[in-house]
């Protein structure tokens, strides 16, 4: 049924009712309700866990430095290193100034203070910084051991290729993860001297 009026379009009863209805009373499609318990995300794990193998990296190659400076100022580790330093055109001048044992107290005197300013990140990125680049320089050192020392590299029976014998298996497995971590440190630190202190993450 319609109505009509002068001037006005006739209209049906039903449409007229449909308009006045509000628009949503009726909705097109009803939305699932959603799931009461999100999926876990692996990816929500990434920052801690940068954080946590920050802390091993830096802080392992700290108590590394703790462990063995100090075991240079032994006569058993002084005579340990000697033939490595020796030959070292890095390192050999230490025995023109002073003697085996004195050479092996310098070492780990920079093996300790590397340490202590390393360990100073929380309050000191840059002193973390400075240490961090001195541990790079030790290490690099002493993976010149590697070329230096004659009698690193031996032949096995059965394989083409010289191979580093026990004490350089040392030096390149430990050393290098070592340098690795140091320069990880190096960056981290440096990157954190130019942060805006509102976003810095002291580690």
């Amino acid at each position: 049924m319609t109505t009509q009026r002068r001037g006005v379009t006739p209209v049906c009863r039903e449409e007229a009712l449909a308009n006045a209805l509000p628009p949503d009373l009726f909705p097109d499609s009803v939305e699932a309700p959603a799931a009461s318990h999100a999926r876990f995300d692996p990816a929500a794990l990434a920052p801690a866990l940068d954080v946590a193998g920050g802390a091993v990296l830096r802080y392992g190659l700290v108590a590394i430095l703790v462990l063995f400076g100090p075991f240079k100022f032994t006569a058993v580790e002084a005579a340990g290193i000697e033939p490595l330093v020796r030959h070292s055109p890095l390192l050999s001048w230490l025995y023109a100034l002073t003697s085996v044992r004195g050479a092996s107290d310098v070492i780990g005197v920079i093996e300790l203070l590397v340490a202590a300013l390393i360990a100073a990140r929380r309050f000191s990125p840059r002193a973390a910084a400075a240490g961090s680049i001195g541990a790079v320089a030790v290490f690099v050192a002493t993976l010149t051991f590697l070329l230096s020392t004659p009698w690193i590299w031996v032949m096995v029976p059965g394989f083409p290729l010289a191979v580093p014998n026990a004490t350089g298996a040392f030096l390149v497995k430990d050393v290098l993860l070592l340098l690795g971590a140091a320069l990880w440190s190096a960056g981290e630190a440096l990157r954190s001297i130019h942060r805006p202190k509102a976003t810095a993450t002291p580690a």
